[in-house]
This record gives C-alpha cells, sequence and structure tokens, in this order.
C-alpha cells in the first residue's frame, strides 16, 4: 500500500502537539490560575498547524476536502475538523497571552475535550475491521499512550512537573506504550491467519529496519534511556528530549507500519 504522508504528518504533528498542550496546560487545573505558558501553546501550535497544512495539501483538491468533511462521523473528519478547531483555540490564546491576559478556565477544558476527539479520529482512521492485523485496541492504546508519554517528556524538560507522582504516571504512560508495541507484534503472529505469513514479510524483512529500529529501539529506547537518566543523574533533565524525540520518530514508524499494512 501507499504511505498517505499527508496523514502520517497530520498524525505525527496533532499527537506530538496534543501531548505538550494537555501538560502544558496542566497548570490550569491544578491552580486555576490562568497562567499560559508560551512554549507549550506555541509549540503546540506550530505542530499541530504544519501537519494540518500538510494533510489538507494532500487531499489535493478542494472538494476532496469537502467531500471528507461532509461525513462528520469517519475518522479523517474528525481528525481533521478537531485539530482545525485545536489550532484556532491555540492561536486565541497565543493572542490573549500576547497582550498580558490570563487563559479563560474554560478553554483549557475545552481543548483537553478536542484532543480526545481527535485522537479518537485517529483511531478510527488506523484501526479496520476488513484486517485482523489491524482490528484491535492496540492502535487506540498505542496513539494514546504515546500522546500522553512525549508530552510529559517535554513538560519536564522545559519546566518542573507539577506532581510529584510525575514518574508514576510517566512509567505508567511507557507501559502502555511497551505492551501497545507488543501486543500489536503478538496479533500479527497469531491472529491474522490469512495474511501471517505477508505481514511477517513485511515486519521482518522489508520494513524491519523501521518497526526494529524505529518504533522499538528508538521509540521505546528513548523513553528508557530518559527514565534511566531521571533516576540516576543529577542533570537527567536534559535527556528527556531523548524521551521525547524517541516518541515522536517511534510514532512515526509505527504508523507507516500501519499503512502499508492496511
Amino acid at each position: 500500500m501507499i504511505i498517505k504522508w499527508s496523514l502520517m504528518a497530520l498524525t505525527a504533528g496533532s499527537t506530538a502537539g496534543i501531548g505538550l498542550f494537555i501538560f502544558g496546560s496542566m497548570n490550569n487545573f491544578r491552580e486555576w490560575s490562568g497562567k499560559s505558558y508560551p512554549f507549550f501553546t506555541g509549540t503546540a501550535f506550530v505542530l499541530m498547524l504544519t501537519g494540518l497544512v500538510i494533510h489538507i495539501m494532500g487531499l489535493g483538491t478542494p472538494s476532496n476536502l469537502l467531500g471528507m468533511l461532509s461525513h462528520i462521523t469517519t475518522g479523517f473528519s474528525m481528525a481533521t475538523i478537531g485539530t482545525v478547531l485545536l489550532v484556532v483555540l491555540l492561536f486565541i490564546i497565543a493572542i490573549r497571552s500576547s497582550m498580558g491576559k490570563s487563559t479563560p478556565k474554560w478553554m483549557p477544558i475545552f481543548g483537553f475535550i478536542l484532543s480526545v476527539c481527535v485522537c479518537y479520529g485517529l483511531s478510527l482512521v488506523y484501526t479496520k475491521a476488513s484486517r485482523p492485523a489491524l482490528n484491535h485496541w492496540f492502535i487506540p492504546l498505542y496513539i494514546a499512550a504515546v500522546t500522553c508519554l512525549s508530552g510529559s517528556y517535554g513538560h519536564i524538560f522545559f519546566r518542573r512537573p507539577y506532581f510529584r507522582s510525575g514518574a508514576v504516571v510517566r512509567f505508567m504512560f511507557l507501559a502502555m506504550t511497551i505492551s501497545a508495541v507488543a501486543g500489536f507484534l503478538i496479533n500479527l503472529k497469531i491472529i491474522d491467519t490469512a495474511d501471517r505469513y505477508l505481514n511477517m514479510q513485511i515486519i521482518n524483512s522489508n520494513m524491519a529496519w523501521c518497526f526494529y529500529g524505529g518504533t522499538v529501539i528508538i521509540g521505546l529506547g528513548g523513553p528508557l534511556m530518559a527514565e534511566l537518566a531521571l533516576k540516576f543523574s543529577k542533570r537527567g533533565r536534559i535527556f528527556t528530549l531523548a524521551g521525547w524525540i524517541g516518541t515522536f520518530i517511534g510514532s512515526i514508524s509505527f504508523f507507516t507500519i500501519i499503512n502499508i499494512l492496511g
């Protein structure tokens, strides 16, 4: 199958941007101070806007875009519309921040709801009922886990975590990511009996560098390195950048494999 790079751009930009937005706006839920942090807002805005623009350009013509948006219940429409609304919301927050105004309490709550809708829409896009290899809950689990994991590392790198239990929360997200990748691989070997040979040929030969190198070694090794550095090094916070980059590259590799299998 031809890889849909425009969809990949939307997925990568949305998941990375949503993670930063959720953890960057966590102060609003904890202290209700109304403060906004320009880095999280700006970086999330750039990531999501870039992915959205590439996705829209990849559709080719305005008629294709209108045709996609006319089916609101599809995953493509939910992910696209949700990302558009999030980009607008982040732009409004950035403008208010530049004017010295606080962020209203409803904005991070509304943004969180939109973030859930976008992740759910992406889950519908990549989960295919006609393909047993892609019809399971490991794909939605991976999307949710990698979004939160990347956001937590970006949050630590540029700012101290708010919660003392942050290590426990990160370990939970990392365990979810590892479980999703392991479950995905086991499902390819056991469940999809009709195309088992083709699936494993793609994973073990043609795209082994992508799955084992990108998704497993970089995508899981980066967060593990960050956790070890945070545990044993006084300057471990610097290594959280490796965790953020690792989850970003790992997610791109994972969804590339899904595109090929689909």
